[in-house]
C-alpha cells in the first residue's frame, strides 16, 4: 500500500473513504459545536450532558484540537475530507510526502500567524493559535524579532 494513497482494491478504498469522510464530518461537527463549559481535558463541570453535538467524545476532541491548534484546527476536518475524497475516487495521491510536509507547514504557519496576534477568541481564554501557535510564535519572535517572525510566517504560508 502506498503512503496515504488508495490501494488497487476498490471495495477497500470505499470502506476506508467512508471512515475518512465520517471522521472528517465528526471532527467538523465537534469543532463547530464547541462549548467551553463541556467536561473535557481541562474542564470539570457538573453538567449531566455535553452541549456538543457529538457528545462527550466530541467535547474532548474539540477541546484537544482547539487547545493544540486554535482556529487552525478547522483545517483538520477539511484535510481529512480531502483525503477521504481521494480514497473514494481511488485516485493516486501524487507526491504524498511533499503534500504531508505542505499540510504540516500550512497548519504550523497558520498557528504561528494567529499566535503572533495574541488574540484569544475562543471562550476568551484559548489563544487563536493554540498551544502550537504560541510556542512557534514565541520561538520565532525570540530568534527573528516580530517583523522577521511575520515575514517567515507569511513566506511559509
Amino acid at each position: 500500500m502506498k503512503y496515504l494513497g488508495p490501494t488497487s482494491h476498490l471495495r477497500l478504498n470505499e470502506a476506508v473513504a467512508v471512515v475518512f469522510l465520517f471522521t472528517g464530518l465528526f471532527v467538523f461537527l465537534s469543532l463547530a459545536s464547541y462549548h467551553p463549559f463541556d467536561a473535557s481535558w481541562d474542564t470539570v463541570t457538573g453538567a449531566e450532558r455535553a452541549a456538543n453535538l457529538t457528545g462527550p467524545v466530541g467535547a474532548f476532541t474539540s477541546d484537544l484540537c482547539l487547545q493544540a491548534f486554535g482556529l487552525a484546527a478547522y483545517a483538520l476536518p477539511v484535510l481529512i475530507l480531502m483525503l477521504g475524497w481521494k480514497w473514494i475516487r481511488s485516485s493516486a495521491i501524487q507526491a504524498p510526502v511533499a503534500k504531508t510536509i505542505g499540510a504540516v507547514t500550512l497548519m504550523s504557519a497558520t498557528c504561528a500567524a494567529f499566535g503572533l496576534t495574541g488574540w484569544k477568541p475562543i471562550a476568551g481564554a484559548i489563544p487563536a493559535g493554540g498551544l502550537a501557535g504560541s510556542l512557534i510564535a514565541d520561538g520565532l519572535v525570540a530568534s527573528l524579532n516580530p517583523l522577521g517572525a511575520w515575514l517567515l510566517t507569511a513566506a511559509a504560508w
